[in-house]
């Protein structure tokens, strides 16, 4: 919630865009639904084509407003990449954990917001009401009205009930995601911030399920340094401040515990030799290790995608 009250909006106003002066010449600076600078000409006959980035000024133009105007876009894009990769990894982080919001905070909060806006129209969200689950994407924002307008999979017009929760929709907790909405977003050329619709889903096997230990998760061989970055990116947090023995993984009260030999020593990281994954193991509140079946399917995907990426860290 701090979080989601602190986000940056870059100098954007309230509608999610400012405008840059060449002095006969104006512009409309913006972001797509990844964070990145969208710049149109402003004309008489409306907005021109996205261009990435300013404009090299033209003899009519205002030498002085013109360099002005460099100034603040590159102020602008510098502010705007430390921002964006911190709010995507936020977003990703509030899919997988299944993390939800009030209606009125979503709106506020997110919909509302110059920046948050652009990501929120780039995915695919699902309201929870009772034991009714719908998706829906965010398909206009009105900053005046101080509201968004709401479309399901077949186009319509959706509102939501004041009284839900809104999240993220995960494709292994709706499996018919990427089926159902990637047709209306490549309709719209709507770019995703991150992997949703074509995120691979990995379920574990009935064995997997009953077992005490993942064994598709040992035996991986890995550089460490590599290994740290990774994990870390995917919001894995070492057992250890000094010597890293194993990586731990939180979801509600159970914690995926993912042990790691010989160890990464944080003293002498240069040098450290290749390290090898052991059996991943399920944590519950009491310490007790439990089945592999006790997680759920998001979280138990969310790690499989997680192997494979430090399987491929060998390759």
């Amino acid at each position: 919630e701090l979080g989601d009250r602190t986000v940056p909006d870059a100098g954007l106003g309230a509608e999610g865009s400012f405008e840059l002066t060449f002095g006969s010449r104006a512009f409309f600076v913006s972001v797509n639904q990844a964070l990145e600078p969208v710049v149109r000409e402003k004309t008489k006959a409306g907005l021109g084509a996205v261009m990435k980035s300013l404009p090299r000024p033209a003899k009519t133009d205002d030498a002085a407003l013109a360099k002005k105007a460099r100034e603040q876009f590159d102020a602008f894009k510098k502010d705007l990449g430390a921002i964006a990769q911190r709010q995507v990894r936020r977003l990703e982080r509030a899919m997988t954990t299944g993390r939800t919001w009030s209606v009125a905070d979503f709106e506020e909060r997110i919909v509302r917001h110059p920046l948050l806006r652009h990501l929120a129209q780039g995915l695919v969200w699902e309201v929870v009401e009772g034991s009714r689950t719908r998706t829906f994407r965010v398909d206009e924002v009105n900053a005046s009205a101080k509201t968004g307008s709401y479309a399901d999979e077949r186009d319509k017009a959706l509102a939501l009930p004041r009284k839900g929760l809104v999240r993220i929709a995960h494709p292994a907790r709706t499996p018919e995601l990427g089926k159902t909405w990637a047709l209306v977003f490549g309709d719209y050329q709507i770019v995703q911030p991150f992997d949703q619709l074509a995120r691979a889903v990995t379920l574990p096997t009935a064995a997997e399920k009953k077992a005490k230990a993942l064994d598709r998760a040992a035996k991986i061989r890995a550089p460490a340094r590599k290994m740290l970055g990774t994990m870390e990116s995917r919001g894995w947090s070492r057992d250890d401040n000094g010597h890293v023995g194993a990586w731990l993984k939180r979801s509600g009260d159970l914690e995926a515990r993912w042990p790691i030999s010989p160890g990464i020593s944080m003293e002498d990281l240069r040098s450290a030799p290749d390290v090898t994954t052991e059996t991943l193991e399920v944590i519950g509140a009491d310490g007790k290790v439990m089945p592999i079946g006790a997680l759920d399917d998001v979280f138990f995907s969310e790690i499989g995608r997680d192997i494979d990426a430090v399987r491929s860290l060998s390759s």
